[in-house]
């Protein structure tokens, strides 16, 4: 069916002096189109006829107080459609880019938003100030096309990635004795708790982290996995105020590929370990406790930590606060912002002193 066609007219007031402007817009529907037989929230506004240079009166003047907000958070469909914008990548390239950039640790995913840790922020200042060239869009854009070109046999490879790799490899020699681990140190606002030094970035097969300068003087580290901006995150390790059952050792709380997990920090020589719970009881089993766990795509959710006998598992955050109110069983888990749904007998509750 053919497109609706309306029509936009803006008009614009102002004062005899132009210190004022006030703006107002009409729009009619010339032609109906489909949605004649398909509703849509699209509302005709009618202004009065006016003609360029006719006068106004002033009738009434209201003010009214107008917050701006900052552009949303990308999702992975909202990323994925700016590196199309861009022309940066490939269908079969946005899902390994989107899982890499996750696994080492630079962005976080939190309720379908992606928010870059600080790591990401000295990570990119890096790089655009040492290898401005390769993170350009349009650099990496006709890259991009000049692979296309080779697969098409309209250009030769080595010469591409000749040209691409002669000037590069020199860069990189030059930067390897330029940038040093002070010179990282100085893109940091990160400081040591411990010593007063300052962090730098220290990668581990997990990901990368913060590590203090004044290592192996001082052995503070701590997870990359946190909120954009904040300066004070969880430490690692952090003690669990238990002891160790083989040992006697105090138990503490590590990070692992699969999420957080319980250890003896006498490890290697104890190697104990126990899954990390919130102290919420099974709502199945009524006997393990709900653990915090991670998918090998490195997605959270939440599962009773006497897997696999019993096999209780939900994406949904659960809330510890207290049960449902309405079946006294079920378990309450975050469904969207301020409210809580129980996953028993689907009762909502909203709760209003949460951020």
């Amino acid at each position: 069916m053919p497109e609706m066609i309306s029509i936009s007219t803006n008009i614009k007031i102002v004062d005899t002096d132009e210190i004022a402007i006030f703006k107002a817009k009409s729009s009619i529907v010339k032609f109906n189109g489909y949605t004649k037989v398909y509703p849509t929230k699209f509302k005709e506004n009618l202004l009065p006829s006016l003609d360029k240079k006719d006068k106004v009166k002033l009738k009434n003047l209201e003010s009214s107080a107008h917050e701006t907000k900052p552009p949303a958070r990308y999702t992975e469909a909202s990323l994925v459609k700016i590196l199309e914008k861009y022309g940066i990548g490939r269908p079969s390239t946005y899902a390994p880019t989107l899982s890499t950039i996750q696994k080492r640790g630079y962005i976080i995913k939190e309720a379908k938003k992606l928010l870059p840790t600080d790591i990401a922020f000295v990570v990119i200042d890096l790089l655009t100030k040492h290898f401005e060239k390769i993170v350009d869009y349009d650099f990496t854009a006709e890259l991009e096309n000049q692979f296309d070109e080779i697969a098409q046999g309209k250009d030769d490879w080595q010469e591409v990635v000749g040209e691409f790799y002669k000037p590069f490899i020199k860069n990189l020699e030059k930067k390897d004795t330029e940038v040093t681990k002070e010179s990282i140190a100085e893109l940091s606002t990160e400081i040591c708790p411990d010593c007063g030094n300052k962090l730098v970035i220290k990668k581990s097969r997990y990901g990368a982290f913060w590590g203090c300068s004044n290592y192996p003087d001082c052995k503070y580290i701590r997870n990359a996995n946190g909120k954009a901006g904040t300066s004070k995150e969880e430490e690692v390790p952090k003690e669990t105020g238990k002891k160790c059952p083989k040992c006697k050792n105090d138990l503490i709380v590590k990070n692992g590929r699969f999420g957080k997990f319980i250890a003896c920090s006498n490890y290697p020589e104890c190697k104990y370990t126990e899954p990390y719970t919130l102290g919420i009881k099974c709502p199945e089993c009524k006997k393990g406790e709900i653990a915090e766990r991670k998918s090998k795509k490195g997605r959270i959710f939440y599962s009773c930590s006497r897997y696999p006998d019993c096999k209780f598992s939900t994406w949904n955050k659960p809330y510890e606060k207290q049960p449902c109110p309405k079946c006294k069983k079920g378990l309450l888990v975050w469904k969207k912002k301020n409210t809580v749904e129980c996953l028993e007998c689907k009762h909502q509750i909203i709760i209003e002193d949460e951020d």
